[in-house]
C-alpha cells in the first residue's frame, strides 16, 4: 500500500496529481509516495496464520502448559496481579491515540471518567 505525504509538513495526505496543494498545511508541493508495509495488519488475510500454523502454535502452547514448572512460574506470575484503573486509563490512552493515528475518529470519549 502506498500514501502520499507532504513534502513541507510530512503528514499523509490524498494528492490527486502532483504537484498540489497540501489538504494539512496548504503548501503547494510535490507528493512524495512511499510504501507502508501491511505485514503485521491483522485484517490482510494474505498475513494471518494458516489453520496448520495454528495448529501447531496451539499444540506448542498446550505442551508447555502440561509441565509443571511452567504452569506454576505462570500462575505465580499472574496470581493476584490486577491494573490498576490509572493504568488501565494509560492503556485506553494510548489504544485510542494509536487508533486516531491510523486516521479512525470517533465521536464520544472512549474513556468513562467516573469508572
Amino acid at each position: 500500500m502506498s500514501i502520499c505525504v507532504c513534502a513541507k509538513c510530512k503528514k499523509p495526505w490524498k494528492a490527486p496529481a502532483s504537484p498540489a496543494r497540501c489538504s494539512h498545511c496548504g503548501q503547494v508541493s510535490f507528493a512524495i509516495a512511499i510504501q507502508i508495509s501491511t505485514a503485521n495488519e491483522w485484517h490482510n488475510p494474505e498475513y494471518r496464520a494458516t489453520a496448520e500454523t495454528r495448529a501447531k502454535l496451539s499444540a506448542s502452547a498446550k505442551k508447555l502448559w502440561q509441565g509443571p514448572e511452567y504452569r506454576a512460574r505462570q500462575i505465580a506470575t499472574h496470581t493476584g496481579k490486577h491494573p490498576s484503573p490509572e493504568t488501565k486509563a494509560k492503556i485506553s490512552v494510548a489504544g485510542i491515540r494509536r487508533w486516531q493515528k491510523r486516521g479512525h475518529t470517533t465521536g464520544e470519549p472512549l474513556v468513562s471518567s467516573g469508572n
